[in-house]
């Protein structure tokens, strides 16, 4: 963004969904910079479409329109990669989070829908009245929560209402720590699935995830800290894997385990979605070993410069092997994760580079 004024951009807000708190945090930021001038318009939503797949039902809580300069940008960080057509009707420029090209390039406007990175949940820093009033899309406790959020009052209850910020996620390249690994993750319940599709994804996500946990513990002993979360089903299917210790697997004390392992592991979410973990290594300068991204991420962001890539349980051992031997790699793609957050996933950099990139597409040549 280069512009001499300031963006004037109106956010349509219909949710106050966790995975929609980059954005707006994002937008906030900008504000505060002076690089926009930031209004909101509350629009409540009935969310579930019954006519949609079992998966999507609810996806309206993961979009977000904003008018910008009266160009009007879509926002969908839902986990899936299908393009909404309700959403991609009312806009002129759609970025999407799971953007897969098989998918855009089967929507009714491909041309108008583009990457928009890595998802994460994180919060402004500052108070926020305009997150105040979106608390009043919620319900119930929740709305509570949001409130105490947006005023900050959330600091004052620790882990009673732990809310994930800049602060929380942000570090310069761990240059001085020893290489170790980090694999923790979820077992996801095929039980709980929506439809007998996605239960099969989950089975197969489990059994991956597991693989690489026992090649990792085997192969590198204390070095790696691996393991599923502590719940039902992952103490039924993978006794063997469940961090016992569940304050581990506490929001704030794995970011904390994230910044005392240099290289960190990440597999494909649900729907093959690029999950929060990815986002989070990329904002703490770790050193990435992931499963192959089946989203694309804008912006100069590639396989064996930002991460290394593995298929299977063997693969994940050997690039971890190859990180913890060369720490002149390690230190490089570190940098280079520290560089790509900093101009694409931070979140006043992500907003900032939706708003120019869409606004120059509506500038004339």
């Amino acid at each position: 963004m280069t512009r001499a004024e300031p963006i004037s951009c109106e956010l349509l807000c219909q949710a106050d969904e966790p995975h929609l708190q980059q954005i707006y945090a994002g937008f906030g930021m900008l504000a505060r910079q002076g690089r926009i001038r930031l209004h909101q318009r509350l629009l409540p939503t009935d969310f579930h479409q019954p006519d949609l797949p079992a998966h999507l039902v609810d996806v309206r809580a993961s979009h977000l329109v904003v008018v910008a300069e009266g160009l009007r940008i879509g926002y969908d960080v839902h986990d899936a990669s299908e393009v909404n057509a309700e959403l991609l009707e009312r806009v002129d420029v759609y970025f999407k989070r799971s953007w897969e090209e098989a998918q855009v390039a089967a929507c009714a406007a491909p041309e108008c829908v583009l990457p928009l990175g890595a998802n994460v949940w994180v919060h402004d820093a500052a108070p926020s009245l305009p997150a105040w009033q979106r608390s009043r899309l919620l319900h119930g406790p929740e709305r509570l929560k949001s409130g105490l959020r947006a005023l900050g009052l959330d600091r004052l209850l620790g882990d009673r209402l732990f809310t994930p910020r800049l602060s929380d996620l942000e570090a310069p390249p761990p240059l001085d720590l020893p290489p170790r690994v980090l694999f923790l993750a979820e077992a996801w319940d095929p039980d709980t699935a929506p439809s007998a599709e996605t239960a099969a994804e989950r089975l197969v996500i489990n059994a991956l995830r597991a693989g690489c946990m026992r090649a990792l513990r085997e192969e590198f002993g204390e070095r790696a800290t691996c393991g599923f979360r502590a719940t039902p089903f992952a103490r039924r299917a993978h006794p063997d894997l469940v961090v016992d210790d569940a304050r581990l697997t506490r929001k704030r004390n794995y970011l904390a385990l994230v910044r005392e392992h240099p290289i960190c592991i990440a597999s494909s979410g649900l729907h093959r979605s690029i999950g929060w973990k990815f986002a989070e290594y990329l904002a703490m300068s770790r050193a990435i070993v992931s499963e192959h991204l089946y989203m694309r991420l804008p912006g100069p962001f590639a396989a064996g410069n930002h991460y290394l890539e593995f298929h299977d349980a063997p693969s994940c051992a050997a690039a971890v092997r190859r990180l913890m031997d060369d720490a002149a790699e390690r230190t490089r793609m570190m940098q280079a994760n520290f560089d790509y957050y900093r101009g694409h996933g931070r979140p006043d950099a992500l907003v900032a580079a939706s708003l120019q990139t869409a606004l120059s597409r509506s500038e004339p040549v």
